[in-house]
């Protein structure tokens, strides 16, 4: 009878001395490979006015809004021939343009396909083509027409006005464009 408790100490034995040992692997990470940083893309203009690509549709050359605001403050009148209210916004958009004269630049912007002969009311200020804007802004549609956008001497979008708002509240945001006078 002794020998049978032998028996499973003997076959542990056994077992433990003819089993294969682990190999033992060294890890050698990989070499680290020198990479060139990859090239930052051209970053976007800061400012509103200088993503804003307008077209003259007489001589057909493109520009952007900072290149005619030239440094002043300047109200984009988005309107469309079809639409009646336009008519009425520009002639209160000329009489605040004549109360500011030069220190505030006046352009109207149409959409790309409708053309500036078809205007009930052709404006004093300049008509042009909208080519391009950023799509936050809402300028290409605008959600209202009509829609004027002002922005500072500084390039950034200050105020919007959608829809047809008496000539006085044209005249208060354009003044606001020049703070602490």
């Amino acid at each position: 009878m002794r020998l049978f408790p032998a028996i499973p100490i003997l076959f542990l034995v056994v077992s433990c001395t003819t089993a294969p040992l682990p190999e033992h692997r060294t890890v050698v990470p990989a070499p680290i490979e020198k990479r060139e940083a990859p090239e930052a893309p051209e970053p976007a203009p800061a400012v509103a006015v200088e993503r804003i690509l307008l077209r003259d549709p007489a001589t057909g050359t493109t520009c952007s809004l900072a290149a005619l605001a030239e440094g002043r403050p300047i109200v984009v009148d988005l309107s469309a021939s079809w639409c009646e209210p336009c008519g009425e916004l520009v002639s209160r958009l000329e009489a605040v343009s004549e109360r500011f004269g030069d220190r505030v630049r006046f352009v109207m912007a149409l959409q790309k396909g409708d053309a500036p002969e078809r205007l009930a009311v052709r404006p004093r200020y300049p008509v042009y083509l909208i080519e391009a804007a950023p799509a936050e802004l809402g300028v290409v549609p605008p959600p209202v027409i009509p829609t004027v956008l002002m922005f500072g001497s500084d390039g950034e979008l200050k105020t919007e006005l959608a829809g047809l708002y008496p000539a006085l509240a044209y005249y208060g945001a354009v003044a606001d464009l020049f703070p602490g006078e």
